[in-house]
């Protein structure tokens, strides 16, 4: 066999796509000489062989046809919107499908997530806002159709107060409603709310 190391350095140096050919000659070669020449001087002209291929033909590499693309370069993204737009004609009904069906599933994540968000946010600007619980009894009623709406009882209030320990304070809170104030002679009109007197013990707004 020929040198191990002179076959390695011959490896090293040569072009990937002449080394097979070049390699094949310098092996036929060398049994040939191991024949007239004997082992030793063999080996030494095979050194002598691989060393003479060090010329700038034997070592320069095959340029590359087909040149790997990064997958974000332009050439790339117009092949993939192509196969795209050849998948979604050639099957229309089924890609439409998928399309609406990944349409809502997005919309309703989106929704699900922004309820999420808004009852987690709910009157956090509030002190104190996670001692703070709203009682409220939903009912139906008819008024052209039957409707659903919310209210707390009146009673419930001091009820709740009462009987459950834990619960500091308790205060209610009326409808948006217009209301007549007179003072003195003067009478006028007023749009708001109406708190009981614990208002300000449940909620520590300025008065």
């Amino acid at each position: 066999k020929p040198p191990r190391l002179a076959d390695r350095l011959l490896e090293w140096f040569v072009a990937p796509h002449r080394l097979e050919a070049i390699q094949g000659d310098l092996r036929e070669e060398f049994t040939h000489q191991v024949g007239r020449v004997g082992l030793r001087r063999a080996q030494w002209r095979y050194w002598r062989d691989i060393l003479g291929f060090a010329r700038p033909w034997a070592i320069k590499r095959q340029s590359s046809e087909h040149t790997s693309l990064f997958f974000l370069h332009p050439d790339m993204l117009r092949n993939y919107f192509l196969i795209a737009w050849r998948s979604l004609t050639k099957s229309a009904t089924y890609s439409v499908l998928n399309i609406v069906g990944l349409a809502l599933g997005m919309a309703c994540s989106l929704l699900i997530g922004l309820w999420v968000y808004d009852e987690l946010t709910y009157d956090r600007w509030l002190p104190r806002h996670e001692q703070i619980h709203f009682v409220r009894v939903n009912y139906n009623f008819r008024g052209g159709e039957t409707q659903t709406a919310f209210a707390t009882p009146g009673p419930l209030a001091d009820v709740i107060a009462h009987d459950i320990p834990a619960v500091a304070a308790t205060t209610i809170l009326s409808w948006p409603s217009e209301t007549l104030v007179r003072v003195g002679s003067k009478v006028a009109k007023e749009t708001g709310q109406h708190a009981s007197v614990g208002f300000f013990d449940v909620f520590e707004l300025p008065a």
